[in-house]
């Protein structure tokens, strides 16, 4: 029975083609977020910062976390500004929600396509007035999933007590302004850094206020946010969505019916070390020859 198992298992895994498996070059979302920025292309920032208000609160910086909008580094792409929701729970944890704007009116999800220039060659007098391809935005096309209930319970889920700082820079080389949150969570006090420009959000290490203390964990600080929205292109002087080209992959076919709408961030852990090196044992010394 086990040289038959053996047997089996050998032929299950000789079945297994690594063409079978989509990889990152044959789905085009993955390309467009592992991307190099393009030289000179501006990060995103933080536009305006607001702060939730607190109840009990004894000082006028008290607050319950952060919200801010999020300014879109490239006015050319079909980019719906953004807004950031900062707070910290009664565990510890940081919630970092990145969401369109809700208030944006409808009239903004319509809009002409800014992919789409006017042909150098058309003649107004012979071809009559430019009638761009115009488009369908965010949640005009669909409303995307949010997971703001899928981590605890409400009790776990309200956030605990801050206090808020805005820090200008001393100096040019000291980096852009920056709004510091000193909260209280059950385990001990988490300290969370919002850096406006380019934007970024950091978790310190214990240290007093304002010290180099270095991040335990970063979010964006390589400037990998992309957010793109849900897409309908509409053809010129109709609402019928054009059709976009789908994405085939051996017999698989995505249709792409709201457009290419990945969301995506870097996340990193400086200070994080790999288990395998710290549990690897320090080599012991050679013996020296005997003479």
């Amino acid at each position: 029975m086990r040289l038959l198992a053996l047997v089996s298992l050998a032929i299950a895994v000789s079945a297994v083609k690594e063409h079978d498996f989509r990889k990152c070059r044959d789905t085009p979302f993955c390309g467009r977020h592992r991307e190099q920025p393009a030289a000179g292309a501006e990060p995103f920032r933080v536009g305006s910062v607001s702060f939730l208000p607190v109840e009990g609160a004894t000082r006028a910086n008290e607050c319950s976390g952060l919200t801010a909008t999020l300014v879109a580094p490239d006015a050319t792409r079909a980019q719906l500004p953004l807004v950031l929701s900062l707070s910290v729970l009664a565990t510890g944890a940081v919630r970092v929600l990145i969401d369109e704007d809700s208030s944006i009116s409808s009239s903004e999800l319509h809009r002409s396509d800014p992919s789409v220039a006017r042909p150098a060659e058309w003649d107004e007098d012979m071809d009559g007035a430019w009638d761009a391809p115009m488009l369908k935005l965010g949640r005009a096309v669909k409303g995307r999933f949010a997971p703001t209930d899928a981590l605890a319970s409400p009790g776990v889920l309200a956030p605990v007590k801050c206090e808020y700082h805005t820090m200008s820079p001393a100096r040019p080389t000291d980096g852009g302004e920056k709004t510091m949150l000193r909260c209280a969570a059950e385990g001990g006090e988490v300290v969370v850094r919002l850096v406006h420009s380019p934007f970024s959000v950091e978790l310190l290490g214990e240290g007093p206020l304002g010290s180099t203390s270095s991040p335990v964990a970063v979010l964006n600080g390589r400037g990998r946010l992309m957010f793109e929205s849900f897409k309908q292109q509409m053809a010129a002087g109709t609402e019928e969505p054009v059709k976009p080209e789908p994405i085939k992959f051996h017999s698989f076919e995505d249709a792409q019916p709201f457009g290419p709408s990945s969301v995506g961030v870097d996340i990193d852990f400086p200070q994080a070390t790999c288990l395998a090196e710290k549990q690897r044992p320090s080599p012991s010394p050679s013996p020296s020859p005997q003479p």
